[in-house]
Formats: C-alpha cells, structure tokens, sequence
C-alpha cells in the first residue's frame, strides 16, 4: 500500500498513476531506474475531506432521521457521520469507527467517548462553501510548491503551520 498527493480535485487514472511512481522513485531512490517495472494492482484518486480545524469529523447528527426527514432524534434515528480525516492515516479512521460502533450499540462508554470528542473538537458552523475547495486547494499548492522548492535546493524560509 504507498499513497500520497492530497488534491481536492480529482485526477484520471493515469495522471495519479504517473504522480505515484514520482513519488515512488522520490521515498525510494533505489527503484528510480525500475518505476516503470512497477506494477500497481490498485490506483485512484478523488477528493480529499478537510475539516475548517483540520480535525475529523466523528459523531451524529440526531436532527434527521433514517429518513432523511427533520426528527428529534429521541428515537434513536439520525445521521452518524465520520469524516474529514484529510490525511490522518488509517489509525484514527478505525478508532473513529470503533467509537461510533460502540455509541451505535448504546455502550455507555463509546457514548461518552463521543461526546467528549464532540465536545473538544465540534464541528464548524460554516465550512467556507463556496470558496473552500479553492483555498484549501490554493494552501495545498502553495505548500506543495514550497516542498518541491526545498528538494531542488532553492532557500526557503518555513511556512507557518496553519494548525
């Protein structure tokens, strides 16, 4: 499994497959000669989902029902949701599934975990719609740029960290 390039737009097959042996050669220089001998079982590409705070998105949304039709979510029904992990990897993913099948089976202790996590990282009232794939994809290239500038050698002074 070897991924990388955060977009927030989608390429074709071939420019991520072209955009992965790049990056393949760049983490393993010894196969930079032998890229084009490598064979990739699986490649995609698409959206990446970034959060305003750059945390994901874990819990449920008990406004709606299983219906989609606006409820009171007293009798359990409503959205629950896990998303914007922009990056995080794999480990967080499954933890936030893990919280999320113990708050759906009622374990008090899944609850409370999710409620804390609610609590310390809520989600953003207004997501920047619709100029927020514009900059988060003008931070990225901003960001990739300065990375590719570094590598070449040309002296860069650190940008900030956004969080």
């Amino acid at each position: 499994l070897f991924g990388s390039l955060a977009d927030t737009y989608p390429f074709p097959e071939w420019m991520v497959s072209w955009r992965l042996r790049s990056a393949l050669a760049e983490v393993y220089p010894q196969l930079s000669q032998h890229t084009d001998d490598v064979r990739f079982d699986n490649v995609w590409g698409g959206k990446l989902a970034f959060a305003l705070n750059a945390m994901p998105l874990v819990g449920r949304d008990s406004d709606y029902d299983d219906d989609h039709h606006a409820g009171n979510g007293v009798d359990g029904g409503g959205v629950w949701y896990a998303t914007g992990f922009a990056g995080h990897g794999i480990v967080p993913t499954a933890l936030a599934g893990s919280l999320l099948a113990d708050a759906m089976l009622g374990n008090e202790h899944g609850e409370r975990r999710l409620r804390l996590f609610q609590t310390y990282f809520p989600p953003a009232s207004w997501n920047g719609y619709p100029f927020s794939r514009l900059g988060t994809g003008t931070v990225l290239l901003v960001y990739n740029a300065w990375d590719w500038m570094d590598k070449k050698g040309v002296p860069m002074p650190p940008l900030p960290k956004l969080w």
